[in-house]
C-alpha cells in the first residue's frame, strides 16, 4: 500500500514542538484507520498505539492490545498501517502500561515487580519480541503504579539493548510530575478528605510514578502529561 497523498511529511518539521497523538479506539465497532492522521495533514510526528498490556494468567507469552492479544486477527490492518507511516516520517511506539486494560478488573498487578528478577525477565523478553516483530520506534511507559527500582530497570535496558535511537517516553498524571518539582496540588477541608479517601494506593502510584525521575532522565526522551 503505497503513501497516502497529501501530507506534510514529518521529517521537513521541527522535532521541538512534537504532535504526538495517543490511538487508543482502533476498533468502533470496525477498524478505524491511522492513514487518516496522514490524508488530513495533521503534521502528526508521534502515533502512540494504545493501550499494550500483559495477561494476568501469562505473563510469559500474553500482551494485550486493548481488550485482545496484541496478533489477533483483528489487529492486522492495523499493523499492515504501521509501516506506511513510519516511511511517511512518523515515529510509532506503543503505550505501555503493565497492569492495565487486561488486568482492568484484577487486583493490581505489575508483571515487572511479580515474580522477583527472573519475573521482570520473562516480563521484558515478552516486551522486546512485540518492538522488534513490530518495528516498534519507542515506548511510552505509564509508570503510576510500577515498582520504581523496576521502572528504572525497564527504560535503561530498553536504551542498552535497543539503543538511543529508541524513543522512551515516560507518562503520568499532572500531580505526579508537580509532586516531583516539589510543587503541591493545593486544595484542603472536604476535597482534601476525598482525595485521601482513595487510600495509600493511589498515594504509593504518585510516589512511585516520580520518585525515580531523577535517575531516568538522562534516558527519557520525553514526557507526556495526562489531563484526564
Amino acid at each position: 500500500m503505497p503513501i497516502p497523498e497529501g501530507f506534510v511529511r514529518p521529517g521537513n518539521l521541527p522535532s521541538i514542538p512534537r504532535l504526538v497523538i495517543y490511538h487508543h479506539t482502533h476498533r468502533n465497532p470496525s477498524y478505524r484507520t491511522l492513514l487518516t492522521l496522514l490524508t488530513e495533514r495533521t503534521r502528526v510526528s508521534h502515533i502512540v498505539l494504545s493501550t499494550f498490556s500483559f495477561s494476568p494468567i501469562n505473563h510469559n507469552d500474553s500482551i494485550f492490545l486493548n481488550d485482545r492479544p496484541y496478533a489477533d486477527a483483528c489487529h492486522d490492518t492495523l499493523w499492515s498501517e504501521v509501516p506506511i507511516l513510519k516511511e511517511a516520517g512518523v515515529k510509532v511506539m506503543g503505550l505501555l502500561r503493565p497492569s492495565g486494560y487486561a488486568q482492568q478488573n484484577q487486583a493490581h498487578n505489575d508483571p515487572f515487580s511479580a515474580g522477583g528478577l527472573a519475573g521482570f525477565q520473562n516480563a521484558y523478553q515478552a516486551l522486546l519480541r512485540i518492538i522488534r516483530e513490530k518495528k516498534l520506534d519507542g515506548l511510552d511507559i505509564d509508570v503510576e503504579g510500577m515498582n520504581a527500582n523496576r521502572a528504572v530497570r525497564l527504560i535503561r535496558n530498553l536504551k542498552l539493548e535497543l539503543g538511543r535511537e529508541f524513543l522512551v517516553s515516560v507518562s503520568a498524571g499532572p500531580e505526579s510530575f508537580m509532586m516531583a518539582a516539589g510543587v503541591s496540588s493545593g486544595g484542603g477541608g472536604a476535597a482534601a478528605d476525598a482525595n485521601a479517601a482513595e487510600g495509600e494506593g493511589r498515594e504509593a502510584e504518585k510516589a512511585t510514578a516520580m520518585g525515580m525521575k531523577d535517575e531516568i532522565d538522562d534516558a527519557v526522551d520525553f514526557y507526556i502529561v495526562r489531563f484526564y
